[in-house]
Parts: structure tokens; sequence; C-alpha cells
């Protein structure tokens, strides 16, 4: 199925699905560093589909004829497509779009309209900013233990919030708040002080 999304950048049909998810579900829940990101990923994926399918198949019985798809679209395809064709394709084909990456990029040119579809996720340029999943954690009171440094910071030690932490997930991002692709890291917390130092050099 990786196969088939990379080459043909779609993957459709409930066999299709159903095979992926038994797939997802030999998946160990637990790795080591940036394998254990993969996995959260994976995890969510699963989760996320099995909820969709749970719920077309209570829709189907209860509606005559109901009979909606799941597509599995390869977020790089979509990003590739003009912003006129991605809004009427997405806008004519599909009711409900789920982004599973935590932060996609590049971001989708993709503007929220009473048109739809309904969107989950980071869609949006704004949405997808470091300070937006700060306030989140914020108002939500909940999420990972946070806190962000400003540029020209150096640190004698870890905050004591990370007392005790064997690992750490460190971003940086730039002034205007754009992210950096390759700039997130899962660090061992007896290693990450010096890393984070040299970050904030120019970050």
């Amino acid at each position: 199925h990786a196969v088939t999304l990379f080459e043909a950048g779609k993957l459709s049909g409930r066999l299709a699905v159903r095979e992926l998810l038994d797939e997802l579900s030999r998946v160990p829940s637990t790795g080591e560093g940036e394998i254990q990101f993969l996995v959260d990923q994976i995890k969510s994926l699963e989760f996320v589909l099995k909820v969709i399918s749970t719920v077309d198949s209570r829709e189907t019985e209860v509606v005559s004829g109901s009979n909606p798809e799941i597509d599995i679209l390869r977020y790089e395809v979509l990003a590739d497509l003009p912003a006129s064709t991605l809004k009427r394709m997405l806008s004519q084909h599909y009711f409900l779009v789920v982004f599973m990456a935590k932060t996609p990029l590049p971001l989708l040119k993709v503007p929220v309209s009473a048109e739809g579809p309904v969107l989950h996720g980071f869609p949006s340029e704004m949405a997808a900013m470091p300070w937006m999943q700060l306030l989140m954690y914020d108002k939500l009171q909940s999420g990972p233990v946070s806190i962000a440094f400003p540029k020209g910071v150096q640190l004698k030690s870890l905050p004591r919030k990370f007392s005790g932490a064997e690992q750490l997930l460190v971003e940086f991002w730039m002034e205007e708040g754009e992210r950096l692709q390759a700039e997130r890291l899962i660090l061992r917390a007896s290693t990450a002080l010096g890393v984070i130092n040299h970050a904030l050099l120019r970050s």
C-alpha cells in the first residue's frame, strides 16, 4: 500500500482501507527516538481510519444507498496542485478532509468556505504556526509541557519543568513563526542543552 500511495498518490476502496488497517495494527506502539514520532503518526492514522470506517458503516445501515468512500491522498501530490485546482477537487469530491501530518509542509492553500469540505488538521499557515499550538496547549490545559525561548537566549541548564524527563521534543522556527521542515528533533535530555543553545543563536 505504501508503494501504491507513493506512485499513484492515492489509495482508495474499502478493501484497500481494511487491508491497510490490518497492516497498521501490527506496528508496535513504541519506538526509539525519531522512530517514536513515526509510530505516533501511524497510530493516529489507524485511529482516524477506524473511527471513519465505524461511522461510515453505521450511516450506510441507516441511510439507504449511502455508500461514501474513504480516499487516502499523498500530501505532496496535493501540494503540487494549483490553489484553484485543489479547491475545486476537494469541494467537488470530498465532504471531510483530515490532515494526518502534525504540521504538513509545504502548507496547502485551502481556504475555509461554506462550500466545504469540512477540514480537520492544519490547512492554513496561521493554524500551523507554533504560536497557535502553544495557545491551544494553554487554553485547553492539555498537551506536553512546553516553553518558548526567544532567539539569542542562552540557557545555563534545562528548566525545572523538564527535570526527570528522559527525552525532549525540540522544535526551532524563524522569528516570523515559519517552521523549518528539518528542525524538529527528539533528543535525550542529557544532551539537549547544547543543541538548544546552538539553535537559539540563529532561530
